[in-house]
């Protein structure tokens, strides 16, 4: 039996795509992976063990020794950064975002 050269297929397309929000559930990331060369003071020193840097719409906060992270989400769904800076006594982390209606967050 000959084998057909071409093959369609037709898939339908739902009139409403479910977001895992809409279905109830909480999406929360595990591990983020890079860093935003575009922000500036994009490598902070928390304190001697942990390093936080601009990934995206996270901040994360990498524990040199554990391994773990700790990831903020940018307050904005949209945005992502423009300038993080550690207050001197390393006690306050600000992060400046980048979207419509910027913010800077602090986090102690």
């Amino acid at each position: 039996q000959p084998i057909p050269t071409t093959h369609r297929h037709h898939t339908p397309t739902p009139t409403h795509q479910h977001t895992p929000r809409d279905m109830g559930y909480t999406v929360a990331p595990a591990n983020v992976f890079g860093a935003a060369g575009s922000v500036s003071g994009n490598v902070c020193f928390v304190d001697d063990k942990r390093v936080a840097f601009p990934a995206g719409a996270t901040v994360v906060i990498f524990d040199v020794d554990s391994r773990a992270q700790k990831i903020l989400q940018a307050q904005e769904a949209s945005g992502t950064y423009s300038a993080m800076a550690i207050s001197p006594n390393r006690r306050f982390l600000a992060i400046a975002e980048r979207s419509e209606k910027p913010a800077i967050v602090f986090y102690d």
